[in-house]
This record gives C-alpha cells, structure tokens and sequence, in this order.
C-alpha cells in the first residue's frame, strides 16, 4: 500500500489512525497525483472488482476519474470541475454527494477535497465516505411527507408541488394540461352504515384504480382530501382526459364496492369534474382549479355518478367572471 512515510514515530501513529477509518482516504498534489491512500480506500477498490496489486502512489487521481467518464456522465463532469477547482484554489473546498450502486445494493458517498496545511509543497485531502443510511433515511422521510398514510397514492402537498412544475413546464412547451376532480358519492353513508373500516377498504380500492391512470412521467394521481381525489394530466386535451375519466368510471363500476342495502344505488361510483387549459400570460393556476372544482360540484348537482365539463379554457379574465360548465 501506498502509506505515510514513516519518518518518525508520529507518522506511524497517525498512519495507523488513518487506517483505522471506514473512510477512503488520500492525499493528493496540486497535480493531482496521489501519494499515499489508506487502507479503506485500497479495501473498496478490491472489493468493487479492482486489482490487488495496483500501486496508488504516483497516480493521477483526476486521470482516474476521467476514465470513468466514457459515457459523458454530466455528474462524473461535475466532480471533475470540483475537484480541479480546489487544485488551483478557485475553491476553498468541494464536496459532492453521488450515488454509486453495486450488484446487490443501492449506496451513496460524499466525496470531499480539502486542502491541508504542511511543510513543503501543496497538499490536499481526497475523502469518500459512505452515506446510504442518511440517504435512504432522506428519501424514506421525503416520501412519508409526499405520501397519504391510507392509500399509498401521492397527497395534497405532492400534487400542488407537481401542479405547479407542470404549469410551467405546459406554459413553456405551449401544452394543453388537464386536470380532473373526483368525489366519490354517498361515501357518509359508507361510514356511517357499514363501519371506517369499509369505509377505508373501499378508498384503498378507489386509490389503486386511479393511479392505474396516472401512467406517463408528467400525470399526477393524488388523495387531496377525505374523498376527494385530483388527475392532473400533462400535455392532454379535454376530449383526451373525457375519455380517461369514462374509462375510469368503467372501472370503479367493475371493483363492484357495494353500497348499504337501504341506498337506491347498488354501487360506489364517481362524480367527476373535468378542466383543461393551455397555460400563458394572464391565466392563473387557481382558474384551472377553479374550473375543475365547479365542474365537480356541477356533476354532484345533476345526479352524481356523471362526468361534468368546464365549456372551454380558463381565459385570462376568468377571476372575473362565473365558470360556465357543460
């Protein structure tokens, strides 16, 4: 192994501390080149499928680096720029968190270089430590918070975070978005007759039929109240969400939730509400929410178990006048 040059007893103390880290540590020049590596960093190598009888101390750390960036890997760049930063003291420090999976986990590391003050010429610090606990433990918190705790499905917080990158995005790409409401009806009843535990049964079911629909990258199937659910649709015409609401309705028919005996109706179904806009200067993402909305209400007052459609796009002046609904 590359190691501290044991000049004194002091190199060999600290050698053996630096040993004894889980981090993978080493010491670089202003060129990069490496001069000694601890005994983690030669661990992992080995343990990744690297050679054992590779010797660090004379390697350019960069140049290995850059072998690893054939494929044009824009955050293999990025560490690259990071790292060369610090050499030529444009930065103070870098550090730089990516993932690095292997066959059988997922793992992360951060990666740091810092320089260090010593006799003679520039040094700096090459650490890699590994920090998939923290990241999972992230990713497991960032999902409980976007997350409704009954149904799995995405909630209210996630899909107004969506909403509005969809916006956007629509308003930069001149891309219909649409956006669909659902209410399921006479869901009291549900609770009240036949228990919340039915009650909870019958909106799992409800949630796992409608994220069925939610299929491409930019469509968002959300709980955002008690029995209320959200479609938000990217790049979709209203006759194209009319035809995934229909189907929808098709197939919360075939879950075949039944009702309590004293209701007219045999089973759950759906009242839908239907708005579609063409985000641009002058219409705001409440007017398409809004229109939605109406629409809901306007399909729960005809009947329920309908579809009911805002007539055409929110207009820049719609704040200003009443949502007409088909």
């Amino acid at each position: 192994m590359a190691s501290i040059p044991e000049k004194d007893p002091e190199s060999g103390y600290l050698k053996g501390i630096l040993d004894a880290l889980p981090d993978q540590i080493a010491v670089i020049d202003e060129h990069s080149v490496i001069e000694w590596v601890n005994n983690a960093w030669e661990r992992f190598y080995q343990e990744n499928g690297g050679s054992r009888d590779i010797t660090w101390s004379g390697l350019k750390y960069l140049a290995c680096c850059e072998h690893e960036d054939v494929s044009g890997d824009p955050e293999v760049a990025a560490l690259i720029r990071g790292v060369r930063g610090v050499l030529d003291k444009s930065f103070d420090r870098f550090d730089f968190a990516y993932p690095c999976d292997s066959p059988a986990e997922r793992r992360w590391f951060l990666m740091s270089v810092v320089p260090v003050t010593l006799i003679g010429p520039p040094r700096f610090v090459v650490t890699h430590r590994n920090i998939t606990e923290e990241k999972l433990a992230q990713e497991q918190l960032k999902e409980l918070v976007v997350t409704d705790a009954l149904t799995g499905m995405h909630n209210r917080r996630y899909f107004n975070e969506q909403f509005d990158l969809e916006w956007r995005r629509a308003e930069r790409n001149c891309h219909e978005l649409s956006l669909i409401y659902f209410d399921v009806d006479f869901f009291k009843q549900i609770n009240d007759t036949l228990g919340h535990v039915a009650g909870d049964q019958c909106l799992k079911a409800i949630s796992t039929t409608l994220k069925r629909f939610a299929r491409r990258p930019g469509d968002v199937a959300a709980r955002i109240g008690g029995d209320e659910f959200a479609m938000l649709l990217a790049n979709t015409p209203r006759h194209s969400a009319e035809q995934i609401a229909r189907q929808i309705q098709v197939a919360i028919a075939d879950l075949d939730i039944i009702l309590p005996q004293d209701h007219a109706s045999a089973h759950v179904t759906l009242s839908i509400g239907i708005a579609t806009a063409l985000p641009r200067r002058g219409i705001r993402q409440r007017d398409l929410l809004t229109a939605a909305d109406d629409a809901l209400y306007e399909a729960k007052r005809n009947g329920r178990n309908r579809i009911s459609i805002a007539d055409g796009a929110p207009s820049p002046d719609l704040s200003e006048a009443s949502v007409q609904i088909r």
